[in-house]
């Protein structure tokens, strides 16, 4: 399966690990057909830098959800969320011109799903497959809000990249 700009981001179960994540290049290719430029800005601008960076990370979402072929994607979805800087957009061609920075929009943290590589893949730990902003919690800085409701469990946390990383066993 083709890839689209292998991403850095802490490792799943090892977060103070450096490992490979990536958007599917039909992902990215659907995006364009459908004219999404700013899902398509914000990968470049935001997650292809600010993967890295993750505050927490979430495993399991608590709704049902089939994709690539498994019944239990739900269970195997890792959420990655962390307040980012900035946001982007394309004011002009997705594929030739740069992406516009903005200001973020505020109270609002940036969540990544990953989907682990089922596919026999050894060079990326998981498959980038959405991203978005959403509200971010009042009782955990740099998480959505709800995110007891929104995951199964929460794998770990750290404050800000590359302090500590506290583990959370469900």
């Amino acid at each position: 399966m083709d890839i689209y700009i292998p991403v850095e981001g802490p490792r799943v179960l090892a977060p103070a690990a450096v490992g490979q994540f990536a958007a599917r290049l039909q992902t990215i290719n659907r995006l364009g057909r459908l004219g999404l430029g700013t899902l398509l800005a914000q990968y470049r601008g935001i997650v292809n830098t600010g993967l890295i960076i993750t505050q927490h990370a979430f495993q399991g979402v608590k709704r049902e959800l089939f994709f690539d072929g498994s019944t239990h994607s739900d269970k195997d979805i890792v959420a990655y969320a962390w307040k980012h800087g900035w946001d982007y957009e394309f004011r002009g061609d997705p594929f030739n011109d740069p992406p516009t920075r903005l200001m973020p929009p505020s109270g609002k943290v940036f969540v990544v799903l990953i989907s682990p590589v089922t596919d026999g893949r050894q060079d990326i730990e998981g498959y980038i497959d959405h991203w978005s902003w959403v509200d971010e919690s009042t009782d955990l800085p740099g998480a959505p809000v709800g995110w007891r409701d929104r995951y199964e469990r929460r794998l770990w946390s750290r404050p800000t990249f590359g302090m500590g990383v506290n583990f959370y066993e469900s």
